[in-house]
Protein backbone atom coordinates (compact mmCIF):
# COMPACT_ATOMS: atom_id res chain seq x y z
CA UNK A 1 0.00 0.00 0.00
CA UNK A 2 1.10 3.57 -0.64
CA UNK A 3 -0.18 6.51 0.48
CA UNK A 4 0.20 9.99 -1.82
CA UNK A 5 -0.56 13.35 -0.83
CA UNK A 6 -1.23 16.22 -3.09
CA UNK A 7 -1.35 19.91 -2.57
CA UNK A 8 -4.20 22.10 -5.16
CA UNK A 9 -6.20 24.64 -4.94
CA UNK A 10 -9.17 24.01 -2.89
CA UNK A 11 -11.51 24.22 -5.40
CA UNK A 12 -10.20 21.26 -7.58
CA UNK A 13 -10.05 18.89 -4.52
CA UNK A 14 -13.33 17.20 -4.45
CA UNK A 15 -13.68 16.54 -8.05
CA UNK A 16 -10.10 14.89 -8.48
CA UNK A 17 -10.77 12.83 -5.86
CA UNK A 18 -13.70 11.66 -7.03
CA UNK A 19 -12.47 11.12 -10.34
CA UNK A 20 -9.56 8.75 -9.02
CA UNK A 21 -12.39 6.82 -7.10
CA UNK A 22 -13.93 6.43 -10.60
CA UNK A 23 -11.08 5.25 -12.21
CA UNK A 24 -9.75 2.95 -9.34
CA UNK A 25 -6.86 4.46 -9.65
CA UNK A 26 -7.43 4.55 -5.54
CA UNK A 27 -9.25 3.29 -3.22
CA UNK A 28 -10.01 5.90 -0.75
CA UNK A 29 -8.94 9.68 0.04
CA UNK A 30 -9.14 12.28 2.85
CA UNK A 31 -9.37 16.07 1.53
CA UNK A 32 -7.90 18.34 3.86
CA UNK A 33 -9.46 21.64 2.77
CA UNK A 34 -7.11 24.47 4.76
CA UNK A 35 -3.46 24.01 4.11
CA UNK A 36 -1.42 27.12 4.42
CA UNK A 37 1.37 27.00 1.99
CA UNK A 38 4.26 29.52 1.54
CA UNK A 39 7.34 28.70 -0.88
CA UNK A 40 9.52 30.14 -3.57
CA UNK A 41 8.01 30.83 -6.85
CA UNK A 42 9.53 32.84 -9.58
CA UNK A 43 12.28 34.53 -7.34
CA UNK A 44 9.48 35.69 -4.63
CA UNK A 45 8.32 33.84 -1.63
CA UNK A 46 4.19 33.40 -2.26
CA UNK A 47 1.71 32.52 0.20
CA UNK A 48 -1.78 30.67 -1.02
CA UNK A 49 -4.26 28.81 0.72
CA UNK A 50 -4.93 25.27 -0.48
CA UNK A 51 -6.12 21.57 0.09
CA UNK A 52 -4.08 18.66 0.36
CA UNK A 53 -5.06 14.95 -0.88
CA UNK A 54 -4.18 12.42 0.88
CA UNK A 55 -4.71 9.22 -0.99
CA UNK A 56 -4.67 5.40 -0.32
CA UNK A 57 -3.44 2.88 -3.77
CA UNK A 58 -1.28 0.18 -4.44
CA UNK A 59 2.21 0.16 -5.33
CA UNK A 60 1.21 -1.04 -8.61
CA UNK A 61 -0.91 1.56 -8.97
CA UNK A 62 1.63 4.55 -8.34
CA UNK A 63 2.77 5.50 -12.20
CA UNK A 64 -1.26 5.47 -13.43
CA UNK A 65 -1.90 7.36 -10.49
CA UNK A 66 0.94 10.02 -10.94
CA UNK A 67 0.45 10.26 -15.03
CA UNK A 68 -3.30 10.99 -14.42
CA UNK A 69 -2.75 13.76 -11.31
CA UNK A 70 -0.18 15.53 -13.93
CA UNK A 71 -3.15 15.30 -16.66
CA UNK A 72 -5.41 17.35 -14.18
CA UNK A 73 -3.61 19.11 -11.80
CA UNK A 74 -3.99 22.99 -12.80
CA UNK A 75 -0.24 23.48 -11.56
CA UNK A 76 2.62 23.46 -13.90
CA UNK A 77 4.68 21.39 -10.99
CA UNK A 78 2.35 20.01 -8.80
CA UNK A 79 4.16 18.62 -5.38
CA UNK A 80 3.07 14.49 -5.24
CA UNK A 81 4.44 12.64 -2.40
CA UNK A 82 4.54 9.10 -2.44
CA UNK A 83 4.89 7.53 0.78
CA UNK A 84 5.26 3.67 2.06
CA UNK A 85 3.72 2.95 5.57
CA UNK A 86 6.58 1.09 7.46
CA UNK A 87 3.52 -2.11 8.32
CA UNK A 88 1.45 -3.27 6.37
CA UNK A 89 -2.37 -2.11 8.28
CA UNK A 90 -4.01 -5.43 7.46
CA UNK A 91 -7.48 -5.44 6.73
CA UNK A 92 -7.51 -1.93 5.76
CA UNK A 93 -3.95 -2.93 3.15
CA UNK A 94 -6.68 -5.77 1.77
CA UNK A 95 -9.10 -3.42 1.04
CA UNK A 96 -6.95 -1.15 -0.87
CA UNK A 97 -5.82 -3.46 -2.80
CA UNK A 98 -9.42 -4.65 -3.31
CA UNK A 99 -10.69 -1.59 -4.04
CA UNK A 100 -8.09 -0.39 -6.41
CA UNK A 101 -8.65 -3.27 -8.88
Amino acid sequence: MRLVQVILPTADAEAMLLLLLRERLVAGGTIFPSVHSRYWWNGEIVATEEAAIQLETMRDRIDALVSRVHELHPYDNPRILVLEPSERLGEHHRWVHVETR
